[in-house]
């Protein structure tokens, strides 16, 4: 398996659509930074009470002026939409060349290969807020006036608590995009979960049952409600809903796997 993840991890740093994906994700990124600025410093700049938007957005109505902020709330967002796209792509190209014949033929090889893209995600998810932390550390410190360090065990928390909701989200593009053979499929489901789109669908069809309260154990939710993450506070409940999500995506793409010819 070791050397399956050593060769799934050579194939994507040698693909030049990986370098453009984390391009892109460093421009979005920079401008988004350099948005929020200009926009604090207008005068007519109006803070929001509400905090619990959902969806992506370009700038926020609240002051952003900690290196936390700037990840949280564009840094983990732009990165898992962007870096996602590219990993939908990632699985679905192994279809249309026919390279996952080689490997699913190998002993124990549809395993190995799930494994191996777990593995690789959560690799990613790491990659995605070191660069992050990196992007904002240096813009926020160019750009953002009075910006502060949150003390390392706060970042810490919140590294942690991001790398395993980026994660759970790449198990849920790896296990739509194998169900169906497709990337556009897995495009489709991270714009529905990064838009927040998806979570009212989720709520009004849970609410049919009496069972809305469920809808904070989603992937949806967790991602919606990111804005207001509290490192001070950090819940289990969170934890468990993230590592389930892991597993359970991961069972779900192995039974498909099992059961497909190649």
């Amino acid at each position: 398996m070791v050397n399956m993840i050593k060769a799934e991890m050579i194939r994507m740093i040698k693909s030049r659509s990986f370098w453009a994906a984390v391009l892109v994700f460093i421009a979005v990124f920079g401008l988004c930074i350099f948005v929020q600025e200009q926009t604090q410093a207008s005068s007519q700049f109006d803070v929001s009470q509400d905090s619990a938007q959902i969806g992506l957005y370009i700038a926020v109505d609240s002051y952003l002026f900690s290196l936390n902020s700037l990840v949280i709330s564009f840094g983990a967002t732009f990165g898992m939409l962007v870096i996602g796209i590219y990993l939908s792509s990632f699985v679905g190209q192994e279809y249309n060349s026919g390279y996952i014949k080689h490997t699913a033929s190998l002993p124990n090889g549809r395993i190995h290969l799930l494994l191996a893209k777990i593995a690789l995600s959560a690799l990613l998810s790491i990659f995605i807020l070191c660069i992050s932390y990196i992007v904002a550390l240096v813009l926020g410190m160019v750009f953002i006036q009075g910006f502060q360090l949150e003390p390392f065990s706060v970042i810490a928390v919140t590294f942690f608590y991001l790398w395993l909701l980026i994660t759970a989200a790449f198990s849920l593009i790896i296990f739509i995009t194998t169900l169906f053979k497709n990337k556009v499929a897995g495009i489709i489901l991270l714009f529905l979960v990064s838009s927040g789109a998806l979570l009212p669908l989720i709520e009004t069809i849970l609410d049919l049952f009496h069972l809305k309260q469920l809808a904070k154990y989603t992937l949806s939710y967790q991602y919606a409600t990111m804005l207001v993450f509290d490192p001070d506070h950090i819940a289990i409940s969170n934890i468990l809903v993230f590592l389930s999500a892991i597993i359970l995506y991961m069972i779900f793409s192995l039974m498909i796997l099992k059961r497909r010819d190649f």
